[in-house]
Formats: structure tokens, C-alpha cells, sequence
């Protein structure tokens, strides 16, 4: 039972090479359990790259974690 929590993810008009970072909250909703959280290396087209850190986690019951996404585009 996890969530994130965000409206829309919009990192704007980026130059070739500029750094945008935006934030989401993962949520572990579970009452009694822990979350294990294992993002794998994104597949974006056009050979963009996106970071998320933490990449990997755990999160006791009823707790939440900010994540940083960051975007550096390729063109």
C-alpha cells in the first residue's frame, strides 16, 4: 500500500544540458508493515536522464519519504 504524491510532474522547457529537479513524497500507507522501495534505472527516450535519490529504501509503517527527481536532458 504505497502512494506519491503529486498533481502532475513538470520539469518545463529545458535547454540541452540544464538541470531541473522536481519533488514527489512516496507514501507507505500500510498500518503494520515496512515499505521496500527499489527504482530502476529509467528507459526515457531520446536519451534524457533522469535521477531519483533516494534510488532505494525502506520505510517503516505510516511514514513517507521525499524523492528528487532530477532531469538533465539530451537535447
Amino acid at each position: 500500500m504505497a502512494a506519491f504524491s503529486y498533481e502532475t510532474i513538470d520539469f518545463g522547457e529545458l535547454e540541452t544540458g540544464q538541470v531541473s529537479n522536481c519533488f514527489v513524497i512516496l507514501y507507505n500507507l500500510h498500518q503494520t508493515q515496512k515499505l521496500k522501495f527499489d527504482f530502476q534505472k529509467s528507459g526515457l527516450m531520446c536519451g534524457d536522464n533522469l535521477k531519483l535519490e533516494p534510488m532505494v529504501g525502506e520505510l517503516e509503517p505510516n511514514s513517507h519519504q521525499n524523492i528528487k527527481m532530477t532531469l538533465i536532458p539530451a537535447r
